[in-house]
């Protein structure tokens, strides 16, 4: 799966580019599928993502594992994270 904090457009891109011909992803979600959160320090909307709504496609978060640059987006599930840089 791919979830990005990404447009669109971005997230349509990397997936062409990433996965091979006729093999998709369970899901490619991006921006809009992220919880908006307004920040009055650093004064800016950060789009958060909610492992929970992975549940639909029958994740167990016990067994999920996210792969993200910023820790911010995902710091209600740290436990699940690998942050790279």
């Amino acid at each position: 799966a791919v979830w990005s904090a990404g447009s669109p457009v971005y997230v349509r891109t990397i997936v062409d580019l990433i996965f091979p011909t006729g093999i998709k992803p369970i899901f490619a979600w991006n921006r809009d599928h992220c919880t908006q959160k307004f920040e009055f320090f650093p004064f800016q909307i950060l789009f958060l993502k909610d492992l929970s709504k992975i549940s639909e496609f029958g994740f167990d978060l016990a067994h999920t594992l996210i792969i993200e640059d910023d820790p911010v987006k995902i710091r209600m599930y740290s436990d699940n994270a690998i942050i790279v840089g």
